[in-house]
C-alpha cells in the first residue's frame, strides 16, 4: 500500500506543474502557466504486491489541484479520493537558474518522507521529464514522469515507475489528465 501512495503522490508532485518550458518562454513565466484550479482524473496500475504493472485494470480516481505563485516558487495543493480515502499533496516547484533545472518538493497526506524531483524540458518533442527520489523506510525510491501540454487548459502526466531488480527498465504506473476549471 505504501508504493500505491508513494506513486500516487509522486505524479502530485510531478503532474502538478506543466513542467513545460517554451524556447523563448523564461522559466518563471512557464510555472505561472498552471496557476489556477485543475479538475484531475487518474489512473493508476498496481499489482497485488504494491508495485507497477500495466497489465492490471487502472484503478480510478478524481481530485483537484489549486496552485498558485509566491514569489519564484509555484505551491500546489492536490487533493484526491484514493480508493474511499481522503488524500492531500504539497509541493513546491521552481526554476534553479544555476542548474538550468525545475526542482521541487513533494509531501503528502500518506507518507513521513519528502520527496525530491528535478526535470527539464525537451523543445523537440515539447516534453518534459523528471525524475523523482524519496528516501522511503524501505529505500531510496525512483520514478520517471513526462509533462505534456495540450493548450493552456488541459495537461497530461504519465509516471514510471523502475522495475525491480533493472536500472533502466521502467513501467507506467499512472496517468492524470489535468483539465482547468471554467
Amino acid at each position: 500500500m505504501k508504493q500505491l501512495f508513494f506513486l500516487f503522490m509522486t505524479v502530485c508532485l510531478l503532474g502538478c506543474v506543466s513542467l513545460v518550458q517554451a524556447q523563448d518562454s523564461k522559466p518563471l513565466d512557464i510555472l505561472k502557466k498552471d496557476v489556477g484550479n485543475w479538475e484531475v482524473k487518474t489512473k493508476m496500475w498496481i499489482g497485488a504486491d504494491g508495485t507497477a504493472d500495466p497489465d492490471v485494470a487502472p484503478m480510478e480516481s478524481l481530485g483537484q489541484e489549486n496552485n498558485r505563485m509566491v514569489g519564484n516558487w509555484l505551491i500546489s495543493e492536490f487533493r484526491a479520493d484514493l480508493g474511499g480515502m481522503e488524500f492531500e499533496g504539497h509541493a513546491i516547484i521552481g526554476y534553479n537558474s544555476e542548474a538550468k533545472k525545475y526542482q521541487g518538493s513533494w509531501v503528502d497526506s500518506m507518507n513521513d518522507f519528502t520527496s525530491h524531483m528535478e526535470g527539464n524540458y525537451d523543445n523537440k518533442t515539447h516534453t518534459m521529464t523528471t525524475l523523482m527520489t524519496a528516501a522511503a523506510p524501505e529505500g531510496e525510491r525512483k520514478s520517471k514522469s513526462t509533462t505534456v501540454h495540450d493548450g493552456d487548459d488541459k495537461r497530461v502526466f504519465t509516471m514510471f515507475e523502475l522495475k525491480s531488480g533493472t536500472k533502466d527498465e521502467w513501467l507506467k504506473s499512472m496517468e492524470i489528465i489535468y483539465t482547468r476549471k471554467k
